[in-house]
C-alpha cells in the first residue's frame, strides 16, 4: 500500500467532503447505519454537499483503499464513523499512523478518565483491574503524535483531526459523535469548503404532489422533497456556493444556513399563505412547549398505536408534570371496561368508527381528568380492512372540557409508519387549535381541521 503523500494544503484547496463508514456488523446488516444519515443531514442544514459516502468492512486494505481513494485529489475532507473501540478488529488508528506515518501515542486525559472509571466501578472486580483487562480498554486512549484531539464527552475513544489530509476520525456510536459534533463542524468551518445557502421547510398534512402543485418553486436553487408521515418537508440548496452569492452576507464570519434573501423570503410568504398553519418545524415539541409553559395536562387512550402516542410524550423530559397517564385499550373487553365504552356502539357500529372514538375520549375524561384528551382507533393492518374501512383507517378524537371531535384519516403506510402518521396527526393538530388557529371555526375550517367535526355530549348509540 501506498503511504498517502502529505502536502501543506491552503483553506482554500479542500473542495468536498466525503464519508467512510467502517464496520463489518454494518455490512452484514447486523447493525442499522444511521451515522450516514447523520452526517449527510447536519452537513446539508448548514450549507455543505456530500459528495460520497462509503460502507467497508473492519478490513485493513479496504480501509486503506478507501482512504486512499477518497483523498487521491487532495483536495476532499474524509470523515471517518467507527474503529476507534477496544476490540482487535477497531484498527482506525493503526492505520492511520500507517497512512499518515505518524507514531501512536496515548492520550494521559483519556487514560486517566478510563482508570478512573475501573477503580470506581469495578474496585471489587479482580478481573476487571488485571493488566490484560487495562491493557485492552486502554486502546481507546490511542491517538497521533500529531494529530489534534476531539473530545468525547459521551464515550472513551476520542475523535481524530488530522489536519495534513485533511481527515476527522470519529467513533461508530451515535450518540458519541452527537456528543462531538459540535466541535467537528467548528473544525470543518475553519477550511473554508465551499457553502450552499440551504433552506427546509417542513409542510405537514400536505403531499408532495399537492405541494409542487400549488407552489411554485424559485430559480436558481436545487430542490427536492422527503416525505413525513404524514406531510412533506420540502429542501432547497442554492445552485451556487454562498462565496459566490455577495448578496447574502455571513453572519459572525460563519454562514448560518438560516438566512433567507429575498427569493426564499417570497417562498416562504408563499408557503405560509397557501398552507396556512401547516409550516412549522416540530408541532408535537412545541404544543408539548406549550402545556409546560402553561401547567396544562394531556391524557390518551390508544387503540390502534398501542401506546405509541405515549411513548413519544414520555420521551421529552419533564413530560410527567403534564402527562398523568395513558390507557392502551386494544381489545374490545378492554374499551367496555376500562372507557365505559357500549357495547352495542362496538357491536353495530365497530370498534373503528367515529362512534367508539367519541366513547373512549369521554371515558378518558372520567378516568383521567385532563386539560387535553386524546382517543384514537383505526386499522394498521395489514389485514382488517373494508371496503368501507380500509386498512389505514383511523378515527382521531380531541377533546377539552366538554367539547369532543372525531376526524377520521387514511394512513396506509404499515404498521409502523401508520403509528407515525397518526401521532403525527394529533399533534399538529392540537397545534393548529390551541396554537395558530383562535376558534374552533377557524380550525374546523382549515385544511387539516376539515376533517374534524364536533361530537355533542348527548351523542347516543
Amino acid at each position: 500500500m501506498k503511504h498517502f503523500e502529505g502536502f501543506s494544503h491552503t483553506e482554500k484547496e479542500i473542495e468536498q467532503i466525503k464519508i467512510c463508514i467502517v464496520g463489518t456488523e454494518v455490512i452484514n446488516g447486523f447493525v442499522l447505519d444511521t451515522n450516514s444519515r447523520f452526517f449527510a443531514s447536519r452537513l446539508y442544514q448548514i450549507g455543505y454537499r456530500v459528495s460520497e459516502i462509503r460502507k467497508i468492512r473492519d478490513d485493513p486494505a479496504d480501509v486503506l483503499r478507501c482512504w486512499g481513494e477518497f483523498s487521491s485529489d487532495k483536495k476532499t475532507l474524509i470523515i471517518n464513523s467507527g474503529g476507534l473501540g477496544p476490540t482487535d478488529d477497531d484498527l482506525t488508528v493503526d492505520l492511520a499512523a500507517k497512512f499518515t506515518q505518524d507514531e501512536i501515542i496515548f492520550h494521559d486525559p483519556t487514560v486517566s478518565r478510563i482508570r478512573h472509571y475501573l477503580q470506581s466501578r469495578y474496585a471489587n472486580d479482580p478481573e476487571k483491574q488485571s493488566e490484560r483487562f487495562l491493557e485492552r480498554i486502554l486502546r481507546q486512549a490511542r491517538t497521533l503524535k500529531n494529530a489534534q484531539i476531539i473530545r468525547n464527552p459521551k464515550g472513551f475513544a476520542p475523535g481524530l483531526w488530522i489536519k495534513k489530509i485533511p481527515f476527522i476520525a470519529l467513533p461508530g456510536f451515535p450518540k458519541e459523535i452527537e456528543g462531538m459534533w459540535d466541535e467537528v463542524e467548528q473544525i470543518i468551518g475553519d477550511l473554508n469548503i465551499p457553502r450552499y445557502e440551504t433552506h427546509v421547510f417542513p409542510v405537514w398534512g400536505i403531499p408532495e404532489s399537492e405541494l409542487y402543485d400549488k407552489i411554485t418553486m424559485p430559480e436558481g436553487f436545487i430542490h427536492g422533497v422527503h416525505a413525513l408521515y404524514y406531510g412533506t418537508k420540502l429542501f432547497l440548496q442554492s445552485e451556487k456556493p454562498v462565496a459566490d452569492q455577495p448578496e447574502i452576507r455571513e453572519q459572525n464570519g460563519k454562514y448560518s444556513g438560516i438566512k433567507k434573501n429575498q427569493t426564499i423570503a417570497d417562498l416562504d410568504k408563499q408557503l405560509k399563505s397557501t398552507f396556512p398553519g401547516l409550516v412549522t418545524n416540530n408541532p408535537f415539541g412545541e404544543f408539548m412547549d406549550y402545556l409546560m409553559r402553561n401547567h396544562l395536562t394531556i391524557t390518551t387512550a390508544e387503540s390502534c398505536t398501542g401506546g405509541y402516542i405515549a411513548n413519544e410524550i414520555t420521551s421529552i423530559p419533564g413530560a410527567s408534570r403534564v402527562f398523568p397517564g395513558s390507557l392502551v385499550v386494544y381489545h374490545n373487553l378492554s374499551k367496555e371496561k376500562l372507557l365505559d365504552v357500549p357495547p352495542e356502539i362496538l357491536e353495530k357500529q365497530g370498534a373503528v368508527s367515529e362512534e367508539t372514538a367519541f366513547y373512549m375520549n369521554r371515558g378518558l375524561k372520567t378516568r383521567f381528568p385532563s386539560d387535553f384528551r386524546v382517543a384514537v382507533t383505526g386499522i394498521a393492518g395489514p389485514d382488517g380492512g373494508t371496503k368501507e374501512k380500509p386498512v389505514g383507517t383511523v378515527f382521531i378524537s380531541i377533546g377539552f372540557g366538554d367539547n369532543i371531535y372525531v376526524g377520521r384519516f387514511l394512513f396506509p403506510f404499515g404498521r409502523d409508519n401508520f403509528k407515525k402518521a397518526v401521532h403525527s396527526a394529533v399533534f399538529q393538530n392540537l397545534y393548529l387549535r390551541f396554537l395558530y388557529y383562535t376558534s374552533d371555526e377557524e380550525w374546523l375550517s382549515s385544511t387539516s381541521g376539515a376533517g374534524f367535526k364536533k361530537i355533542p355530549e348527548s351523542f347516543a348509540p
